[in-house]
């Protein structure tokens, strides 16, 4: 029920206020499947539950950045406010797709995130 309430507030489409609010969105409507996955192949472990809470949002982040080139041609970006008033990163610059240094540094933040989040995974599975 979580993951059809997440999305169903989210069909707008509309930007991310923060960093912190795409990991929740990405934490409610990714990570479910990837439980049910789990649940699936029998898998019941905290640790494989924790792990693929992290493996969720890497994946939610990865997807982000991705999306840009595609949502520009929409006249939609979802990037992170925060992020991007931090690096003086207008959405018309995005949607105009000016490919400058404040854009690279928005989507390095964000992948350097989902990279925090796959280190997560690594060292749970390692331990």
């Amino acid at each position: 029920m979580q993951l059809i309430t997440c999305r169903r507030d989210r069909l707008s489409d509309n930007a991310f206020g923060s960093l912190n609010e795409a990991e929740q969105y990405y934490e409610q409507s990714i990570t479910p499947v990837l439980f049910l996955t789990l649940q699936c192949m029998g898998v019941n472990s905290v640790d494989a539950d924790h792990a693929v809470s992290h493996l969720g949002r890497a994946e939610g982040l990865a997807l982000l950045v991705r999306g840009v080139p595609y949502f520009a041609t929409q006249h939609k970006v979802l990037l992170p406010l925060d992020l991007c008033l931090m690096h003086g990163v207008s959405q018309e610059s995005i949607v105009r797709r000016e490919v400058g240094q404040p854009l690279k540094d928005v989507v390095y933040d964000i992948a350097g995130q989902a990279h925090i989040h796959l280190e997560k995974v690594h060292y749970i599975r390692d331990t």
